[in-house]
């Protein structure tokens, strides 16, 4: 959904197999977290797909894993030539960058539209809690965007 409007944003989420759970996470006090979907056995790893962007689009994606209970529990998430992982001892109070979320800077959709990686298990089991996905402004539009910052502000002291 966008934030900021509340409609669909298009964008199809994709992932080759893993188990929802509903109620995990007690103590939790950031919704993402409330709710999740796992995946079970040490190295075990399933796909994960994002659809529906325009060829070529620029995107910094946020993926959310909820804590594990024991040592190596984390999630490694693999996007283009970028490995990340989120630590078994993360919080659920907090975001905290590589303790219980990574994040991705300047994926590409290829050709179709599809932005691809994987999900690796730690030692038993990871979960998934939830993704965000940010686009990247081309840099036309922020040259533009600047431009325009600075006529203002030029105006503004003549």
């Amino acid at each position: 959904l966008n934030l900021t409007t509340g409609a669909a944003s298009g964008v199809g989420l994709n992932i080759g197999q893993g188990t929802y759970n509903g109620s995990n996470s007690s103590g939790t006090t950031l919704d993402v977290f409330k709710g999740n979907i796992y995946l079970a056995g040490n190295g075990s790893n399933t796909s994960i797909s994002l659809t529906g962007f325009g060829a070529g689009q620029l995107v910094d994606l946020y993926l959310y894993a909820a804590a594990g209970h024991t040592a190596g529990e984390g999630a490694t998430f693999d996007f283009g030539s970028t490995q990340t992982t989120t630590d078994s001892a993360g919080v659920e109070t907090a975001y905290v960058l590589g303790s219980n979320y990574v994040k991705y800077t300047n994926l590409v959709a290829d050709g179709t539209g599809t932005i691809s990686g994987t999900w690796t298990v730690g030692a038993s089991y990871s979960s998934f809690a939830g993704l965000q996905i940010v686009a990247v402004p081309e840099p036309s539009t922020a040259l533009l965007g600047g431009l325009g910052l600075l006529c203002i502000l030029r105006r503004r002291r003549a």
